[in-house]
């Protein structure tokens, strides 16, 4: 958006104060008035093209980061039935480890997206925890999450436990502690916003 070189809004900017230069030093040129009215149309243009590439950027962020949230929703399902498979494997005085290594690998996958902690129960079943405290999968059950824009127009991340009455629970990027939904919100709502505001100042 904020490129260097001959097709950057610098230059275009550059080239549209050295045309009114131009029509300084000869106000009754014609020719000089016409390529000031084309160069600022040219700015215009990019200014357009900038922010085009900006909306673009901000819808695909919030479609990357409304799907990373339902990964994890499924990963996380995958996760609580394995807890009640292995539960049920260990009360019968089965060793699943099969089911051990399928659990551990699909809790990585997790943590690619939203950083975990993890605590085992004595039955064999982990409960998964994210944004500090809240529990994302407890024995065999899995919480839900979310993302939804705020009421500043800023792209939220919440927490549902399933049956649970009351509001869902905001989880900002500070508490998730790493992973891609973490990236994804701090790049849509601080340096998307940056952008927005740069390229607004400088109009």
């Amino acid at each position: 958006v904020f490129k260097g070189g001959d097709g950057s809004l610098g230059a275009a900017v550059t080239n549209m104060m050295n045309a009114f230069v131009d029509v300084q030093a000869a106000p009754s040129d014609a020719t000089g008035r016409n390529v000031v009215l084309t160069r600022m149309s040219e700015l215009a243009a990019r200014f357009h093209a900038a922010s085009n590439m900006l909306e673009e950027q901000d819808y695909s962020t919030a479609q990357q980061l409304r799907n990373n949230a339902l990964l994890v929703n499924d990963k996380a399902s995958q996760v609580a039935r394995l807890n009640n498979e292995i539960s049920r494997a260990l009360a019968t005085g089965h060793q699943p480890n099969d089911l051990l290594d399928a659990r551990d690998q699909v809790i990585r996958e997790i943590n690619q997206y939203v950083q975990t902690t993890q605590v085992a129960a004595d039955d064999g079943s982990i409960t998964l925890f994210v944004g500090s405290s809240q529990p994302l999968v407890m024995g065999s059950t899995a919480a839900q999450l979310s993302a939804a824009a705020g009421t500043d127009g800023m792209l939220r991340l919440y927490f549902q436990q399933p049956g649970a009455a009351g509001a869902a629970i905001e989880l900002r990027e500070d508490m998730l502690g790493g992973g891609d939904v973490a990236g994804l919100m701090k790049f849509q709502n601080h340096d998307l916003a940056e952008g927005r505001n740069l390229l607004g100042r400088m109009a």
